[in-house]
């Protein structure tokens, strides 16, 4: 089923009065961040702050201590449900054998051929940002519009997995490239304050790798860093009300399906 098809729902107000400005502020912060991260140019090390970034957004967005959310329900709502199976041998082998070896591969190349690295960096730094603003966005508006604490105490994990998936296939059923047009041309004119904050963030990664989350002392130098670029994202996004509002609505619709609301 397409964005397209999908039925009205009744939505009691609008996404954009839901969602405060200072609160879209914190989501396009995260999603400058997950920006950021894909232009480490460490193969690993860029998933692991991209994970990070993901699991913080999740602790600063929700007050998780409220909902009595688990580290577990952290990584549910921030990575996904995960799969019911682990990835085999033959996988992890093929991982070994291909994927490791081609993304360092690409990484010298991009090194010797700097402008097209970046073009292509660029595109994938705009794909995480989108990914990290629409979890963001929905995890929010999920929050500020349904009883999620009273439903986690009420009815233990599966509300967690419900919400994730209503994400998921919100963010499925929806046309994303008016937002990453909008993530691109802001993106692409910050070059130099996305390679600084992808460094410092690669810095960290390495050193706590094994930590759960960004430390708060990390994150205010990332915030001070990005603000002219997350502020600048923010104020374009604000204007995109009929996006938000339609976004809304099409999460209320799977949520509904899934008995959230």
């Amino acid at each position: 089923m397409t964005h397209k098809e999908l039925p009205p729902t009744a939505a009691d107000s609008s996404a954009t009065q839901t969602v405060s400005a200072a609160e879209l502020g914190r989501v396009a912060f995260f999603s400058a961040l997950g920006g950021a991260s894909s232009l480490i140019p460490l193969p690993v090390v860029d998933d692991w702050a991209w994970s990070f970034v993901r699991r913080r957004m999740v602790r600063d967005l929700l007050e998780v201590d409220e909902l009595g959310l688990e580290s577990a329900d952290i990584d549910v709502l921030a990575m996904g449900v995960p799969a019911k199976r682990p990835a085999g041998c033959m996988a992890r082998v093929l991982t070994a054998m291909v994927v490791t070896p081609l993304r360092v591969v690409l990484y010298i190349l991009g090194r010797i051929f700097r402008k097209i690295f970046f073009v292509l960096a660029i595109k994938e730094a705009t794909d995480r940002a989108s990914q990290a603003f629409h979890q963001g966005y929905l995890l929010l508006y999920a929050h500020r519009t349904m009883e999620l604490s009273s439903l986690v105490v009420r009815s233990g994990k599966q509300p967690v997995y419900q919400l994730s998936y209503a994400i998921e296939e919100t963010i499925r059923a929806t046309d994303t490239s008016p937002l990453k047009a909008v993530i691109g041309r802001t993106f692409r004119g910050s070059r130099k304050l996305l390679l600084t904050a992808a460094a410092d963030l690669s810095a960290w990664a390495r050193r706590s790798r094994k930590n759960e989350e960004l430390g708060a002392d990390t994150l205010e130098k990332e915030k001070q860093l990005l603000q002219r670029l997350w502020q600048g994202l923010t104020e374009r996004i604000a204007h995109e009300t009929e996006y938000l509002d339609r976004l809304a609505e099409r999460f209320r619709y799977f949520a509904e399906r899934r008995l959230l609301y």
